[in-house]
């Protein structure tokens, strides 16, 4: 996955015609497969349907989650963003819910 920081970098590396072919390779391998663009909504900020709907449901968790840093709110939606199964998403979101109920900023610890 490439953050916004990371592809910025390439893409001035490009435009200033000091970037290798193996790297334009990475690049365009990344376009392919969908990592270029797979966190572009984190770092947009945008909140995924599923996870409306589970602050819908709480809005102690909601106006708490407003409360924290965009850089904050990032990693909740990057931690959620990872899932990859729906078990494991079910988990993350309760997980958001229980955290940002209590106030308590996400960590993550693995």
């Amino acid at each position: 996955m490439w953050s916004k920081v990371n592809k910025d970098y390439l893409l001035k590396l490009e435009a200033a015609g000091l970037m290798y072919d193996s790297g334009q390779k990475a690049i365009h391998i990344a376009k392919e497969n969908g990592s270029w663009t797979a966190l572009d909504d984190v770092e947009k900020g945008i909140i995924p349907n599923y996870l409306k709907l589970a602050f819908k449901a709480n809005s102690t968790t909601f106006k708490n989650y407003l409360g924290f840093t965009k850089e904050q709110q990032k990693s909740y939606l990057y931690c959620l963003n990872q899932a990859k199964r729906e078990a494991a998403r079910q988990k993350r979101i309760a997980e958001i819910i229980s955290l940002g109920e209590q106030g308590t900023k996400y960590h993550n610890n693995g």
